[in-house]
This record gives structure tokens, C-alpha cells and sequence, in this order.
């Protein structure tokens, strides 16, 4: 009996640590900027969204419904961790 609650312990430890280890995110190294977000944006300012442009790359860095300002299509906040190829 002693055996079978001590098999059934390591069997629990063995699927806490394996759920730990799966739950962790590997952190991506920090690679040069592509985006040219130094540069500055463009702004737009339409009837419906506000809209934000890089420069530099032409890409779509916000789009914010007007009717909201809680939500984001193309989080803007996150545009500093998206900045480089390989994202």
C-alpha cells in the first residue's frame, strides 16, 4: 500500500513539474529594429477610426475605433516588442 501512495506522489510531482516547464515562455532575443519606429508616425484622423502609421516602414501601427477608446485592432502598445524581423 505504501508503495502504490508513494508511486501515485512521484506521478503527481512528475505532472506539476511538467506543467511548469510547458507554461514557461521562452524569451526571443533582442534583434535590431526593422520598423524605423524613431522615425515617427502619421496620423490619420477619420470619421470612424484613428489610424497610425511608421514612417519609415509604411506599416499599420494603430487602428482605434472611434465609438471605443478601450480596444485596438493593431496593439499599439505592443509595437516596441513587435519592432524586429522574426516576430
Amino acid at each position: 500500500m505504501k508503495s502504490l501512495f508513494r508511486s501515485f506522489g512521484v506521478l503527481i510531482l512528475c505532472l506539476v513539474v511538467a506543467s511548469f516547464s510547458f507554461s514557461q515562455k521562452p524569451k526571443r532575443p533582442k534583434l535590431p529594429s526593422t520598423l524605423g519606429l524613431n522615425q515617427g508616425f502619421i496620423e490619420f484622423d477619420t470619421p470612424d477610426f484613428l489610424v497610425k502609421i511608421v514612417k519609415a516602414s509604411q506599416t499599420l501601427a494603430a487602428l482605434i475605433p472611434k465609438d471605443t477608446d478601450s480596444f485596438d485592432f493593431i496593439p499599439f502598445d505592443m509595437l516596441e516588442s513587435r519592432d524586429s524581423d522574426g516576430f
